[in-house]
């Protein structure tokens, strides 16, 4: 057992605490459940189910050109047999999401006790992001559970120094890689956490072999894509954030503090209500941090080595990748997910250190119904793109001949999902036109043997932000209809066979 992680002894999960857990998790399945389909699927969700379709082996060689590893989308294979529709593709994710919901308890009463392990899981359940991403087919949520476990793990092979403890660490962490390569963040804060427990340790040699080890078999585990990751990032991959995002500000890591707490919301939120939770936030997670200062001032004994590693659970990932993102942007608030748990971990030990039941309760019941407001305004309002709408009006009001050109060239791959072959979708055409000067040339294989033309535009995408493509259409063929779909852009049907 090494000196800096000492063994917590879990509280008895009374009947009062197993009913919150249990609460916690009918809630969280409940919410993470509820309205599934209720929204289209966006073009990153069509996109994995798209990978998703193909053979493992091709799976891997397809991923291997993208900006993601693929242990998501060969999981995601074997889970779509089970139906491809947007509740069953997005199923998936809920569900990871509610082991999540299991597995923070389980964590938060090995640092901090039961009653913080409950507290945690019941804000677990309510959290407006991590129910957004719980409901999206996407890698987030699963590389946030492998994170979260290996970081339980870890805690438990410093306590306890189990060779399978760190095996199950070493585990997790490599599937976390394989998953989203935002887990190294993670791991640079295990790193750090385990390299400090050596230099306390009374048994270093130990220490140091089984961290080594557990390093030694995650670098094994991640060797065979370690030259595709090289590629990747060669070919300039997750360029997307420097264009669409850039270099962050320090103002960032507050409205990633305000994204965890109540969420991608806040817009709708009446402003009293705003500045009241983000006080009731505040103040549930500065907690911690005054108790062990107040208990130090009265020299009582303090077990501060639980808080610390909760706390650079939270800190040195987003710090880390705030520093990189000054040279390499990669600060994307998806991106930030598995970085959500220590703080709710953080929130749920404020609240079991109030003095007094009633004010536990009561804290705890204010920070549960200010997400569950954020949660309600997400689901009132329409929040992702609207393709399926979209795919059947145009499927709807079509005529043989038409063709699809989208601009950004990706979005045919949502319309087409719902298209579903009702109508024909160009795909051979650049990520961005400005490098071409004759349009007439670029446009000439769309429109050959074609009579009409839709095209789908999102102004403002660095594809084609002034709307040139758009502008060339206008001013040489006759506009039949054009529409504005919101989050979507401007749908714009031509009469090829009538130039001007």
């Amino acid at each position: 057992m090494h000196t800096c992680a000492p063994s917590c002894q879990r509280d008895a999960l009374s009947r009062p605490l197993f009913l919150m857990l249990l609460l916690a998790l009918l809630l969280g399945a409940g919410l993470r459940f509820w309205r599934l389909d209720a929204e289209s699927l966006w073009l990153d969700e069509v996109t994995s189910i798209l990978l998703a379709r193909s053979d493992i082996p091709t799976l891997i060689h397809t991923t291997a050109q993208d900006i993601h590893p693929p242990v998501y989308y060969a999981l995601l294979h074997l889970w779509l047999r089970l139906g491809e529709g947007e509740f069953m593709a997005r199923a998936f994710s809920a569900f990871v999401g509610v082991i999540s919901i299991a597995l923070i308890y389980r964590l938060g009463a090995r640092l901090f006790g039961s009653e913080a392990g409950a507290a945690s899981a019941l804000l677990l359940a309510v959290s407006p992001l991590h129910i957004w991403y719980a409901q999206e087919v996407r890698m987030y949520i699963l590389v946030t559970l492998w994170t979260l476990a290996g970081t339980y793990w870890l805690w438990r092979a410093l306590q306890r120094d189990r060779w399978w403890q760190w095996l199950a660490y070493a585990l997790c962490m490599a599937l976390g890689l394989y998953t989203h390569y935002h887990a190294i963040f993670v791991l640079l804060f295990q790193n750090l956490f385990v390299a400090f427990c050596w230099l306390r340790s009374r048994e270093r040699r130990r220490l140091a072999c089984a961290w080594l080890l557990a390093d030694v078999v995650i670098a094994l585990l991640f060797l065979p894509w370690l030259p595709v990751l090289l590629n990747q990032v060669a070919q300039g991959g997750g360029g997307w954030v420097e264009k669409a995002i850039g270099h962050p500000s320090p103002r960032v890591l507050v409205e990633t503090w305000i994204d965890y707490s109540v969420g991608s919301a806040r817009q709708w939120y009446p402003l009293w209500l705003r500045r009241g939770g983000y006080l009731l936030f505040g103040l549930a997670a500065a907690w911690p941090f005054i108790a062990l200062v107040a208990r130090w001032r009265r020299k009582a004994k303090a077990a501060w080595s639980p808080l610390l590693y909760a706390a650079a659970y939270l800190v040195v990932p987003l710090l880390a990748i705030w520093a990189v993102s000054q040279v390499k942007p990669m600060y994307a608030g998806r991106y930030l997910l598995p970085f959500l748990p220590p703080y709710l971990l953080l929130l749920g030990c404020g609240v079991a250190q109030l003095p007094w039941k009633g004010v536990r309760l009561l804290m705890l019941a204010g920070l549960m119904a200010v997400s569950l407001v954020g949660v309600g305004l997400a689901a009132s309002q329409l929040q992702k793109d609207d393709w399926r709408g979209l795919a059947a009006w145009i499927a709807a009001a079509a005529q043989p001949g038409d063709v699809v050109l989208c601009e950004p060239v990706w979005n045919y791959k949502p319309f087409e999902y719902y298209a579903d072959g009702r109508v024909t979708a160009y795909h051979d055409w650049p990520i961005s036109i400005a490098a071409h000067d004759d349009l007439g040339a670029l446009l000439q294989p769309v429109v050959t043997g074609r009579t009409r033309l839709w095209l789908i535009w999102t102004p403002k995408h660095y594809s084609d932000p002034e709307g040139i493509l758009q502008t060339y259409l206008d001013d040489r063929h006759n506009l039949l209809v054009r529409r504005e779909m919101p989050g979507i852009g401007l749908i714009s049907l031509y009469a090829l066979g009538a130039a001007r």
